[in-house]
């Protein structure tokens, strides 16, 4: 099965035969939809057939090389050019690249040459590939215009009483196949949004939860949406289903997980009940609220969203009864994807938690502590060589033999960055270092970066850079 459509364009018609029997097109996975003598005749293909792929001679009677790319350019085709010469002129080189040719070769072209140029295109049409279906998909759950017609170019035309979306994240690097099975009659449209990251889109006629199953068990979890007549609501039903597909954080187990609207009352009887024993400076009674707090959020199958609630509305009492110093501790307002980030688990969270509150008892005697600066450049250091794996504070302070808050008191003291903000920095650094190495598609060097979920990468880096890792390499600002 073939990815991506080559034309070859020589007027010799030797030569055109040299080049294609020279490349092990499928190898790679091209397929080339024509030969062709006439630069006219490959200009029209190119137009019709909009090829992945041209490679060109560069001195021909009726079009140039330099002038087909030109032309298509003109058109707004994308077409990655190969310019092919037997002429050892650099200024024709020069003049190839300057238009946007992805490479320059002298004939004859070798082997282990050819070899190397199909390599290289793989990638980078993967990248590509990968880039515009981020853009697609981001037009697609961001917006409520013109939903159906945007559906299309995905191959989506089902008319529904109801529709329902389904996120499936693996853990380990990538998911092949078919790992969901549907109920007979369901047709899901799939969407590969990274190497471990899937969407699904089913027209129903009532909710399906109950209905699918996992054809393997473990590194998998599936979160599965409400159902909307509407497809305008596509946005809101992808995130409902990205939610759900995180509750392993609570409840500490691969399967499907169906999105549940948020217990806000449950929360905050909870919080209530925490800042009572802080006024009552009772902190035997807040940790005891903590260390139940996990088995209370399963016994009432909370949600993923009822976490970041109880999270952000701890941090807003917390800063207003933390003392100035201590506001410098790692306190911030937080998304469910940063939660995700920074804690390993709902346990994790409220160990933090409850080492807030230590430091909150104790006031400035902890922050007033000897800092030892050699164990703190050793957990840099650590962070450092590590930064590709899942690095949790908690972990890193046990490691390096510091209280939690108080590490992240030296992070804010020493980087004047919180912890996450550090690692972020640091993993967006490496990640525009590593875009350099064509040799790499993009989501290697997200997995080489420390994100194993392309899509989300992508987002990061976007927001941190203001442009896709696509349009960095390729210097489209």
């Amino acid at each position: 099965m073939y990815k991506y459509k080559v034309v070859i364009i020589d007027d010799e018609p030797w030569i055109l035969e040299g080049i294609f029997q020279t490349f092990a097109w499928e190898k790679y996975g091209f397929k080339v939809i024509k030969k062709l003598t006439s630069s006219i005749e490959g200009l029209d293909i190119i137009l019709n057939e909009k090829p992945d792929v041209v490679f060109t001679d560069i001195r021909m009677p009726e079009i140039s090389g330099i002038e087909l790319m030109k032309l298509v350019r003109k058109e707004g085709l994308d077409t990655e050019f190969i310019i092919i010469s037997g002429f050892d002129d650099f200024s024709y080189a020069q003049d190839a690249l300057r238009q946007g040719a992805f490479d320059y070769h002298l004939k004859p072209i070798k082997a282990n040459v050819a070899e190397k140029i199909l390599g290289d295109l793989a990638k980078i049409l993967e990248d590509k590939r990968a880039d515009t279906l981020t853009k697609q998909f981001d037009e697609l759950v961001e917006g409520e215009a013109n939903i159906e017609e945007k559906l299309k170019k995905f191959g989506f035309k089902e008319e529904s009483t109801y529709y329902q979306v389904i996120v499936a994240i693996g853990e380990s690097a990538s998911l092949e196949g078919d790992f969901i099975s549907f109920p007979e009659g369901i047709t899901p449209l799939k969407i590969k949004l990274s190497d471990n990251k899937y969407f699904y889109l089913i027209g129903t006629d009532c909710d399906i939860y109950k209905k699918i199953k996992l054809t393997i068990k473990e590194n998998i979890n599936v979160g599965i949406s409400s159902l909307a007549k509407n497809l305008a609501d596509l946005g809101k039903l992808f995130r409902q289903a990205n939610q759900a597909a995180y509750n392993k954080f609570i409840y500490q187990k691969n399967g499907i997980y169906r999105y549940q609207e948020q217990n806000i009352e449950k929360i905050n009887n909870i919080i209530e009940e925490i800042f009572l024993q802080v006024e009552n400076k009772n902190y035997n009674g807040i940790e005891f609220i903590l260390d139940s707090f996990p088995s209370v959020a399963e016994d009432n199958e909370m949600f993923i969203n009822d976490i970041v609630y109880f999270w952000n509305q701890m941090v807003a009492h917390l800063n207003e009864n933390l003392s100035d110093e201590l506001q410098k501790i790692d306190l911030e307002f937080l998304e469910y994807e940063n939660i995700i980030d920074r804690f390993e688990d709902i346990e994790s969270l409220c160990q933090y938690l409850k080492d807030t509150f230590i430091s909150l008892n104790q006031g400035a005697e902890i922050i007033e502590e000897g800092i030892d600066n050699k164990s703190f450049r050793a957990m840099i250091e650590y962070i450092e060589e590590n930064y590709h794996k899942n690095l949790y504070l908690k972990d890193l302070a046990n490691k390096f033999f510091f209280n939690h808050t108080y590490c992240c008191h030296l992070f804010k003291k020493f980087t004047d960055k919180t912890f996450s903000q550090y690692l972020t920095d640091l993993r967006m650094k490496k990640a525009k270092e590593l875009l350099k190495d064509l040799s790499l598609s993009i989501s290697e060097v997200a997995n080489k970066a420390g994100y194993n979920d392309y899509y989300y990468f992508n987002k990061v880096f976007k927001k941190y850079y203001g442009i896709t890792p696509y349009q960095h390499r390729k210097g489209i600002e």
